[in-house]
């Protein structure tokens, strides 16, 4: 017995004092998450049926919708602050894209287009409701919006995620 309470102790004692160890855990990055998304703190306002923008960012992909009133109407997702923002998907029945233009802002007021066709994406997909782009390269952004250019009454907004870290 005594034996075996000699052993674990000097095992035990192996290793040195854990007093001068120094910690080697590294920083682990941000999981992407959708930043829009209302439970993550993105708040929803649109230019027109102001009372359904949470439609966009309630995390419904078929179903309720937002839509606008004339050319022009948009809706726009506040994220809960800037985030590197590395695609989106835009659930849609414009899925091909003619009929809406998807931008981001770093400070609300003045919004860029994302170029889908060229540019952009470094994957892109579009049509079964959904449009996708990964971007070549993330960009910082506190606002994404999306605009509708034609077909206004036709146009239906089902949900905008936008992934982040």
């Amino acid at each position: 017995m005594a034996f075996c309470l000699a052993l674990v102790l000097a095992i035990a004692g192996c290793g040195g004092d854990s007093s001068s160890s120094k910690s080697s855990k590294q920083d682990t990055p941000p999981e992407p998450r959708n930043v829009a998304a209302e439970v993550n703190g993105g708040k929803a306002t649109a230019t027109y049926d102001s009372d359904n923008a949470y439609l966009v960012n309630d995390g419904e992909t078929e179903g309720d919708f937002w839509s606008g009133n004339v050319v022009g109407d948009h809706i726009t997702i506040e994220f809960d602050k800037a985030y590197e923002v590395s695609g989106l998907e835009l659930y849609t029945n414009a899925a091909n894209n003619s009929s809406t233009s998807i931008q981001f802002s770093s400070d609300g007021e003045n919004f860029d287009s994302i170029n889908l066709l060229s540019g952009d994406c470094f994957s892109m997909q579009m049509g079964s409701g959904r449009i996708t782009c990964t971007f070549y390269q993330d960009r910082r952004a506190t606002h994404a919006r999306v605009v509708i250019k034609q077909n206004a009454h036709d146009v239906r907004i089902y949900e905008l995620i936008v992934t982040g870290t």
